[in-house]
C-alpha cells in the first residue's frame, strides 16, 4: 500500500531511548506535536459536559529515530508520510486491533514565522 503525504505545521519534535528492564531492548523515537488543516480555527470545544477547552489542539505522533537528522528548523512545515497500521488497544480489561493512521516519515517544505499582535495601549 503507498503512504498517504500531507502538510503539516511541526510545532514541535523531541527524541526519546528507553531501555526495556526485562529485554534490555532499545525503543526510540522521535516525539512530534503537529498542526493539521482541520484544526487551524481557534475554537471553543465543549465535549465533556461543561469542561471548555480552548484555542488550536495539536496531533502528537511518534516517528522512527532516524527521522531526527531530517529536522531542519522547528516550527516548519513539513510533509509527513502517513501509513495504515494496525494497533493493540487494551481498554475496560478488553483487548482489540485497530486501524490507526500513523506517520512514518518526513520531509522539510519550509519555514514558518510565528507572530505575537500585542494589545494596542490608549495612547
Amino acid at each position: 500500500m503507498k503512504d498517504l503525504k500531507a502538510t503539516y505545521i511541526l510545532l514541535s519534535a523531541d527524541t526519546y531511548s528507553i531501555k526495556d528492564q526485562n529485554t534490555g531492548e532499545i525503543n526510540d523515537g522521535l516525539n512530534i506535536w503537529y498542526l493539521t488543516d482541520d484544526v487551524l480555527e481557534n475554537q471553543d470545544r465543549d465535549a465533556r459536559g461543561n469542561n471548555i477547552s480552548k484555542g488550536i489542539l495539536p496531533t502528537q505522533g511518534s516517528l522512527p529515530f532516524y527521522c531526527a537528522s531530517k529536522l531542519v528548523s522547528v516550527p516548519g512545515m513539513y510533509e509527513v508520510s502517513l501509513r495504515m497500521t494496525t494497533v493493540k488497544q487494551t481498554r475496560n480489561n478488553g483487548t482489540k486491533m485497530a486501524q490507526s493512521i500513523v506517520p512514518v516519515d518526513l520531509k522539510f517544505v519550509g519555514d514558518i514565522k510565528l507572530t505575537v499582535d500585542k494589545p494596542k495601549t490608549g495612547n
